[in-house]
């Protein structure tokens, strides 16, 4: 027992340091238009999606999973600004939820992105974040897709193209949910968009403190159980 603890305690020290953070963007948003997004653009005050009844004034709560360590799957360098996309696997994902009917939406699998733009100049952009994630229904058919456009309050919010945490409470922006349908009449779409009203990171995997309290209590045990062994 007493060498499993060392045993495990190393184990530990050396996870930690290879194991990456799963990160969760939480957010809420409130529906300020209803559209069929068509030219010309009709608007509406309440529509239906997917036999849930959406107004003006709704509530979203909804969220983005992300893995910290994921490799860019594009790379894009425009001069002025500089850009990068993430996602397209199993660790990026998303779920949108209307409060008021509690109708949902999660994200398909390898379906959702993050592209992170990173501004070069104050005089062209701020930097921004934008986070997509798509589902398929064909029981019943139709498709979705949930959007969260973020820009930062400068230019220089961003340290690069890497994927974001802590930076998101500096981010506002707009949310927006799409869906399309088939009628006898052919196909539909409705969008729904607002204000996001807040944001929020929060870390899946113990912070490296955590692992250090955690790696310090059992050394300390191993440590006594050898010192009364040896008196």
């Amino acid at each position: 027992m007493k060498k499993t603890l060392c045993i495990l305690a190393a184990g530990l020290a050396f996870g930690s340091t290879a194991h990456a953070t799963q990160y969760t963007l939480q957010y809420t948003a409130t529906i300020g238009t209803i559209s069929d997004g068509g030219f010309p653009e009709q608007f509406f005050s309440s529509a239906t999606a997917n036999g849930n009844l959406i107004v003006i004034g709704d509530t979203v709560t909804g969220r983005f999973t992300f893995d910290s360590e994921q490799v860019p799957v594009l790379e894009s360098d425009y001069g002025l600004a500089a850009e990068a996309q993430y996602g397209y696997n199993a660790a990026t994902t998303s779920f949108v939820q209307f409060d008021k009917t509690g109708y949902s939406q999660v994200s398909n699998t390898g379906s959702s992105y993050i592209r992170v733009t990173d501004s070069r100049d104050p005089a062209y952009s701020p930097d921004s974040v934008h986070l997509v994630g798509y589902t398929y229904s064909y029981n019943p058919v139709f498709s979705s897709a949930v959007s969260l456009s973020l820009q930062a309050p400068s230019a220089d919010t961003l340290d690069g193209t890497a994927l974001p945490s802590s930076e998101f409470a500096s981010l506002a922006g707009t949310f927006q949910y799409s869906y399309g349908y088939f009628t006898t009449g052919g196909y539909q779409s409705l969008l729904f968009r607002g204000d996001i009203t807040s944001l929020s990171v929060v870390s899946s995997v113990p912070e490296p403190g955590t692992y250090a309290m955690l790696l310090a209590g059992l050394g300390i045990v191993c440590w006594r159980r050898r010192a009364a062994k040896l008196k």
